[in-house]
């Protein structure tokens, strides 16, 4: 799992462009499985005007976006907590697995 292979925990305010941030929800509606962590959902930091911005894909139509905030209201779940995590190590040619 993505999130498993980066060994570098950040606050929120030490986040650089092209860092993660994994969202840990919960679904409205109980499932077989749960995933992993409970990780629902990852988007790329890009900071942006308001300091918050990322790029993902949040519709099913998989299409990918600019958003300025990483906080939103999810449709399928309810947001528990937000993960931050460097990519330097992957960028370093190595990660944790």
């Amino acid at each position: 799992y993505q999130i498993d292979t980066l060994p570098i925990v950040l606050e929120q305010q030490d986040l650089r462009p092209g860092d993660l941030v994994f969202i840990e929800g919960r679904y409205h509606r109980a499932r077989k499985t749960r995933p992993t962590h409970d990780i629902l959902h990852v988007e790329v930091f890009v900071g942006g005007k308001t300091g918050m911005g990322t790029i993902g894909a949040r519709a099913r139509t998989g299409a990918v976006n600019e958003f300025q905030s990483f906080k939103f209201n999810p449709k399928a779940y309810d947001v528990v907590n937000y993960h931050f995590r460097s990519i330097d190590t992957w960028l370093a040619g190595s990660g944790r697995r």
